[in-house]
């Protein structure tokens, strides 16, 4: 169907005369392209655009056109389909030569730019960009020209909006035409990135500052009970520095030969969920003086009920100790102080009491020459029996409390109260 066809009758009507007048310059000799492009009919009438390759040569006389031509259908809207991915970027992309030159660049966003789009063209990074920014693309062209890519560098510059931070990612060209190596270049904006990493470190940094210096030491174990952690706060006041701690010792390396006892009690049922609340232990110091201490910690599992490691919190019970020990002094002292005034109201009774059995004795004196000397010896014994009690029990209500753990008989001391009672 198409042999005989005139060839001018498969190009499309506006580019007849064109095709025509480029077909007779390449027969007269004149210097036209190799290659052109031409839109081209199909036989449904449609229109194609095609890359045309124009071959003439002269056989007996006669000059024969070998045109070859190339659908560009689909390159065409390859490249189109390129074209809008590549301004959808949000990044900036540079094309640049071996030479640091900026063949190219594309960006959506005009406003992350540090200079007009005109500037950037034929200029390398250096002629534009300040030192320190120009420095690190510079290098990473470098090293992509060498290792064929790069990635991960980052600088930054103070745009009209505020200081930006950009990330680099760099690929050497594949396939390219020319006598120098080419260099794809993306730039991405990670400013928000970078300020909310900023924020997070801040706020770790802060986290940790409060951790290690909280007014009550902090520390954690493992399920071996060997210390992972430990704040500032709990070192200074066992005198260990933090690389003598963490990794080396178990906790039960600072209790007291009492304490690692208990501590071997409850550990085993402690990493099984049970949490410790003012929980009292005695530490050792490293110069080995005691540090008395309120525990409270809670066990750490993973998803698989496994446990990980404590939370503990440890309060340093030296100075409420030593004023327990004054309050319970002057309670002490107070306890003294009411007794020895009570003495006072006591002392006029005392003495009546103490005059009557006198009285009996120098009575019973009276009658020793009597016939019953005996009952008269036994009588003056109980009234001074009496005197001595009364004495000793006053003596015993006089003087100040002492803490003694002994066996007692609770009868006795019912029976020395009721005679004391008796005689005031």
């Amino acid at each position: 169907q198409i042999l005989g066809t005139p060839m001018l009758e498969l190009v499309a009507p506006a580019m007849q005369a064109v095709i025509q007048d480029y077909i007779a310059k390449r027969a007269s000799g004149l210097d036209t392209p190799l290659r052109y492009a031409v839109r081209l009919l199909r036989r449904d009438g449609s229109e194609f655009e095609a890359d045309a390759h124009v071959a003439i040569f002269e056989q007996e006389g006669i000059k024969y056109t070998i045109p070859t031509f190339r659908d560009l259908t689909a390159s065409r809207a390859a490249n189109h389909q390129l074209e809008s991915t590549l301004n959808a970027l949000p990044d900036l992309m540079f094309r640049v030569d071996e030479d640091l030159r900026i063949l190219e660049f594309r960006t959506s966003n005009t406003g992350i730019l540090y200079a007009p789009p005109e500037a950037f063209l034929g200029k390398t990074f250096a002629d534009v960009l300040p030192l320190t920014a120009a420095a690190t693309i510079s290098a990473a062209v470098l090293e992509t020209l060498k290792s064929g890519s790069h990635r991960g560098g980052v600088y930054s510059l103070e745009l009209p909006n505020g200081l930006s931070w950009f990330e680099l990612s760099m690929s050497l060209m594949k396939g390219q035409v020319g006598p120098k190596r080419q260099v794809i270049v993306l730039c991405r904006d990670i400013t928000k990135k970078k300020n909310s990493e900023d924020r997070l470190r801040e706020s770790l940094e802060e986290t940790e500052e409060l951790y290690n210096n909280a007014p009550c030491g902090y520390h954690s174990i493992d399920r071996e009970g060997i210390f992972i952690r430990i704040n500032d706060t709990e070192l200074r006041w066992l005198g260990y520095s933090r690389h003598e701690v963490v990794g080396v010792l178990r906790v039960s390396d600072l209790y007291t030969e009492e304490g690692k006892l208990r501590f071997q009690q409850i550990f085993g049922e402690y990493k099984k969920g049970r949490t410790l609340r003012d929980y009292p232990f005695t530490l050792v110091r490293k110069d080995g003086t005691l540090l008395p201490v309120l525990l409270n910690s809670d066990p750490i599992f993973n998803e698989h009920g496994e446990f990980v490691m404590s939370r503990s919190t440890v309060f340093d019970m030296t100075e409420q100790n030593r004023l327990q020990a004054e309050k319970m002094q002057a309670q002490a002292r107070l306890v003294q102080s009411e007794k020895l005034a009570s003495l006072g109201v006591l002392a006029a009774g005392v003495a009546h009491e103490i005059n009557n059995p006198l009285m009996i004795i120098q009575g019973y004196i009276d009658l020793l020459n009597a016939e019953n000397a005996l009952s008269t010896k036994n009588n003056l014994s109980d009234a001074a029996g009496r005197i001595a009690t009364i004495v000793k029990s006053l003596s015993t209500f006089a003087r100040a409390d002492s803490t003694l753990n002994q066996k007692i008989d609770l009868n006795k001391v019912v029976r020395d109260t009721l005679i004391f009672c008796e005689n005031i």
